[in-house]
């Protein structure tokens, strides 16, 4: 540190100095000031209006993150708008066009090409993407959310996983039967003799616990000659007993109920002469039984006319249940499927250590057809063929082991199905059991027959694979485990929570979010795909039964692209995505105002006045410029000059 030497004045030079440098920091200040605008570079030169500053700037950030956030999303959702309107757009189209037109089977092939022109744009529509952002996908938004056209409708055959139309066409042949009587049979009691009479028409059902076909409500008829009844029975079972030749137009009637509880009633008039093919009349024969059992007679009539109502009317719900099915199905719940067919013949253990394999007496499934000779000496086989009765008696085959079988020995089992294709199944007697068609050697005959991998328990399940080939029309139940593989059409995020809108929540407000987000399965475009879907792949023949079922099918495809208010609607996603842009948009206008509002109260913090700092150099400069006048003149004083 230098000590200056004191000497008079010094003090008040060092002061006059020190004002200098100030008031040309000042003037240098105000320079700044009247070239930027602004009072200070840095917060620290605001003072205490630093806080107000600085308050002030992190309000407008986080209006401005929101209103970001808003851009982004709003032409997102300006496009989801869009898809969720043309959707509905289309299935006004399509309902239009079904309720405008009639059954005309050129007509139905332009009308099955534009059903799947729709299909495919709609497709497109669900796999747009904003920024490489899709829009329908839910939370998965970095993929396509919706498989290609040509995949839902065939499927996946590498994989051996069913299509759209595999699924229709299964559903429909479970829902018709083998021979379309809607899972209906018939039989006729002919009268025990020496009687002569009565002739019973017997039609039997399957029971209300019976997933697929008609169920039997009642039959009736006109005339003295033939007499019916409300079903009975379990399953239920309904009869015309034709007492008498009938008189020429008598009628009989059959009533018939689906499984959504909707009644229809077969009529039939009888006539002495009838066409070949003639629908529905039956021909007077000349005696009840030529009446019931003739070739136009009444058990034939009657048959055709379920036919035709179970194509007109079984065939389109069950078209349409299917497809609803196929597109309801996600990872955690796989589309319900036609189960596989039982094999209507069952292993059983028998005293004497016996395997048997019985027929069930049904024209359904596997019959029994008789065993080989490739076995071994200790099997001993026998077989039973079915007894006409009565009492009727299934067939049946034995398979007697009167020792140990040795390693390689083979039981063989010959089969056909219902359409006469032979099956042959051949089962071989291991120690150690590695293929699917080995049985287990025990320690003793009974534990080959009986044990858990032995001879039964392989034939259980041999006869149940066998059963997978065998038709969808021989089914009993439906299957949602997934069993049967089946094309997950849509890929995107499916899980149940959040809600579809939740899945992309935008905050657009500190205390206000709304949800952006949108998943293709939701229940109304999933619903309106299947009608689109299902149109896309049906045909038709040119005959009444087919008439009736386009009739069928167009009403209920019409019905389901209208649904009720209650119901979830193509429009109610629109509007629920409109009244989120108009939230957005709301917030955005808020946003605005209060930006200015804040950025007004900003400038009057951190602006310096272009007046107030001229006026302020000005004087400024004024009060230096003397200040530099005087302290030259002062500098130029001497005794001299003073005297």
């Amino acid at each position: 540190m230098t000590i200056r030497s004191f000497a008079p004045g010094a003090l008040a030079s060092q002061r006059t100095s020190d004002m200098f440098v100030s008031m040309r920091r000042e003037l240098d200040s105000l320079h700044r000031q009247l070239a930027t605008g602004l009072k200070s570079e840095t917060f620290g030169g605001l003072g205490f209006e630093r806080r107000s500053s600085l308050d002030v700037r992190g309000k407008m950030a986080m209006l401005d993150g929101y209103n970001q956030a808003i851009d982004g999303a709003s032409v997102r959702m300006k496009l989801m708008i869009q898809v969720t309107e043309r959707l509905d757009a289309l299935g006004r189209e399509t309902r239009s066009g079904l309720l405008a037109s009639g059954f005309d089977v050129a007509a139905n092939g332009t009308g099955r090409n534009l059903a799947e022109q729709r299909m495919r744009e709609a497709l497109d529509h669900l796999n747009k993407e904003v920024n490489g952002r899709y829009m329908f996908a839910g939370r998965s938004t970095e993929a396509a959310p919706v498989e290609s056209y040509e995949r839902i409708m065939d499927g996946d055959a590498i994989a051996g996983q069913a299509g759209l139309r595999s699924v229709i066409a299964e559903r429909a042949s479970a829902e018709l039967g083998v021979d379309g009587l809607g899972r209906l049979s018939t039989a006729v009691q002919a009268p025990v003799a020496p009687a002569t009479s009565p002739y019973t028409m017997q039609i039997t059902g399957n029971g209300p616990g019976f997933p697929f076909g008609f169920e039997l409500v009642s039959t009736s008829a006109t005339g003295l000659g033939i007499t019916g009844g409300a079903a009975a029975g379990s399953p239920e079972q309904v009869g015309l007993t034709v007492n008498a030749v009938p008189a020429e137009n008598d009628t009989v009637s059959v009533v018939l109920r689906d499984k959504d509880g909707a009644t229809y009633t077969i009529q039939l008039t009888a006539r002495t002469n009838v066409a070949t093919g003639e629908r529905g009349v039956f021909q007077i024969g000349a005696d009840q039984n030529a009446t019931v059992n003739g070739p136009n007679g009444l058990r034939a009539a009657i048959e055709t006319a379920i036919r035709d109502k179970a194509t007109g009317v079984l065939k389109p719900r069950a078209e349409i249940l299917a497809a609803e099915e196929f597109f309801a199905g996600t990872s955690v719940a796989p589309p319900a499927r036609v189960a596989f067919a039982p094999p209507r013949v069952t292993a059983s253990v028998q005293p004497g250590d016996t395997a048997r394999v019985a027929g069930d007496l049904s024209n359904l499934g596997f019959q029994l057809m008789g065993t080989s000779t490739d076995t071994s000496a200790l099997i001993g086989t026998t077989f039973t063929p079915a007894a006409a009765g009565p009492p009727a008696a299934a067939e049946y085959v034995d398979f007697q082991l009167t020792g140990v079988p040795a390693d390689g020995d083979t039981v063989v089992l010959q089969l056909q199905d219902h359409a006469g294709t032979p099956r042959t199944i051949t089962l071989t007697a291991r120690t150690t059991p590695t293929g699917p068609n080995d049985f287990q050697i025990g320690g003793t005959a009974a534990a080959t027959v009986g044990g858990a991998n032995g001879l039964v328990a392989a034939l259980t399940r041999t006869l149940a694979t066998s059963a997978e080939t065998l038709s969808p029309a021989e089914a009993t139940a439906m299957d949602a485990t997934g069993t049967r593989p089946t094309l997950l059409w849509y890929k995107g995020d499916d899980a149940t929570t959040p809600s579809a809108r939740d899945t992309a929540i935008l905050r657009i407000d500190q205390s206000q979010v709304v949800g952006t987000g949108a998943r293709a399965n939701e229940p109304a475009i999933r619903s309106f795909l299947a009608q689109i879907g299902l149109l896309s792949q049906a045909t038709f023949a040119n005959t009444d039964a087919e008439r009736e079922r386009y009739q069928s099918l167009s009403s209920r495809v019409a019905d389901k692209l209208a649904p009720p208010l209650d119901q979830p609607r193509l429009e109610v996603i629109a509007a629920e995505f409109q009244t989120a842009m108009a939230a957005m948009d709301g917030a955005k206008e808020r946003h605005r105002t209060a930006s200015s509002l804040l950025q007004d109260t900003l400038d009057g913090v951190e602006q310096a006045s272009t007046e107030e700092t001229a006026a302020t150099m000005l004087n400024l400069q004024t009060r230096l410029q003397a200040s530099y006048q005087t302290t030259s003149m002062l500098s130029q004083l001497s005794l001299v000059n003073y005297l």
